[in-house]
């Protein structure tokens, strides 16, 4: 699947705004194509490219005594690439916890929030080898890009960006919940080594003594 920019700018681009429109409603050809000022060809090559992400799909209509129309709706996965708060709540709920708990507890209660979201994703046993392609894929479900890179005789996690970034920059013990989901995964410790300026990186280092057990 391509990965995109979700931004404001793309939502002012066509492709963009078909997206919103089928986020409100299913749609046709001939109804996204109206209301966009645009010809059915563009709108249908828009749509192609969209259904070849993963993130439009369709289904035949019938209006009439006439042909099926096809039928737009978004996918599911196209719910990941519309703004939600999330962040932003949760960097004012650490904000609010952070003022009333003792700061061990506050540790505690992101560590054991880490540990219930591992629960809910499938792990493979054995080697911290065989259990990276769930952590990779664990991070990238959560909306962070990640390489694994062993360099330096160490398996470093490096991201590319943060998943929780807009509550990282105001609350750094965040990423004490990402560093809770990965120990649990890999069932072993994990050393937090974030970027936190103004655009956070993820960076956690797991022990080269360990890593290398089965």
């Amino acid at each position: 699947m391509a990965r995109v920019k979700w931004d404001d700018r793309f939502f002012a681009t066509t492709r963009g705004k078909i997206l919103m429109l089928l986020r409100q409603d299913n749609q046709t050809v001939d109804e996204l194509a109206a209301a966009l000022s645009v010809s059915d060809n563009a709108v249908r090559n828009h749509l192609y490219a969209l259904e070849r992400d993963g993130f439009v799909t369709h289904e035949g209509i019938r209006r009439g005594a006439g042909k099926p129309a096809w039928s737009y709706r978004l996918a599911p996965a196209a719910e990941r690439i519309f703004p939600k708060p999330y962040a932003s709540v949760l960097g004012t709920l650490l904000g609010v916890l952070a003022e009333r708990l003792p700061e061990s507890d506050l540790d505690g209660a992101l560590a054991e929030t880490g540990r219930r979201m591992a629960a809910t994703i499938p792990t493979p046993t054995g080697s911290t080898e065989k259990r990276l392609g769930a952590v990779m894929e664990a991070l990238a479900n959560m909306g962070g890009m990640a390489e694994i890179d062993t360099s330096d005789h160490t398996i470093v996690i490096r991201g590319h960006d943060c998943p929780i970034a807009g509550a990282v920059v105001a609350n750094p013990n965040a990423c004490r919940v990402v560093q809770s989901v990965l120990e649990t995964l890999l069932e072993q410790p994990v050393t937090e080594q974030c970027d936190r300026s103004d655009r956070p990186k993820c960076c956690f280092a797991i022990e080269p003594a360990v890593a290398s057990a089965d």
